[in-house]
């Protein structure tokens, strides 16, 4: 599918945090994972405010260390809007604010549905409370 190039209209993909857990830089997951950075970094993404490109200089997924492997930047995880790390809503927020540490998705200021957890010390996402 990623192969298509300028024919794929692909925007979004969500890997689960268990595949994401193992990084092997010599495993089927983390060959995929390159090949999918390098067709959204061909791609064309522009951010939403200020329409810079969002090649990110090769890094439109978290492909090294420990933190986020294999999520997706500049992408809203909830409408699927596109935002640079520089854009802000205003002097205090960004556009791209809404972290969520036990999925590990990101989210835009207008969805931004991650509530801090006063029992882990965390920001969570709605998906992710437990009742």
């Amino acid at each position: 599918i990623i192969q298509r190039g300028e024919e794929c209209s692909l925007k979004h993909l969500v890997f689960p945090k268990v595949w994401r857990n193992e990084r092997n830089t010599e495993s089927d997951f983390h060959a995929f994972l390159t090949r999918y950075n390098g067709y959204l970094s061909i791609r064309g993404d522009i951010c939403l405010e200020c329409s810079c490109n969002l090649h990110g200089g090769g890094r439109m997924l978290q492909m090294d260390g420990q933190y986020q492997y294999g999520t997706q930047n500049f992408t809203c995880y909830d409408c699927m809007n596109q935002y640079c790390d520089d854009c802000r809503v205003d002097e205090s927020a960004y556009y791209i604010e809404g972290f969520c540490s036990k999925c590990e998705r990101i989210y835009c200021a207008d969805c931004k549905t991650v509530k801090y957890c006063h029992c882990c010390e965390n920001d969570i996402c709605v998906d992710c409370i437990d009742f």
